[in-house]
């Protein structure tokens, strides 16, 4: 299923089409936001400019599972995959 260009010597992967469409979601969800997503969803690797660190975050580390601003039920026996953005609101959970 992979193969190699002989005119470009480049490799090109080749994959199923819902493997290639996982591949897609995956780095849509991701992806940086350009502005805070407000009320709406967000993915723990994701970061907006917004992005302000809540306490006991690793330094350095900028990602909306580590903000103050997203939701992912960290105080609860059970933490959310997604979260929700509640900018400029902080949740500290």
């Amino acid at each position: 299923m992979n193969g190699k260009s002989e005119a470009t010597g480049k490799v090109s992967l080749r994959f199923p089409l819902k493997e290639r469409d996982e591949i897609e979601n995956r780095r849509r969800e991701d992806a940086p936001l350009s502005a805070p997503n407000t009320e709406g969803n967000v993915w723990p690797k994701q970061v907006c400019p917004a992005f302000e660190p809540r306490t006991g975050a690793p330094e350095g580390m900028r990602q909306c599972w580590y903000c103050r601003c997203a939701d992912f039920h960290l105080n609860k026996p059970r933490s959310l995959d997604v979260g929700v953005c509640y900018w400029p609101k902080k949740t500290e959970s």
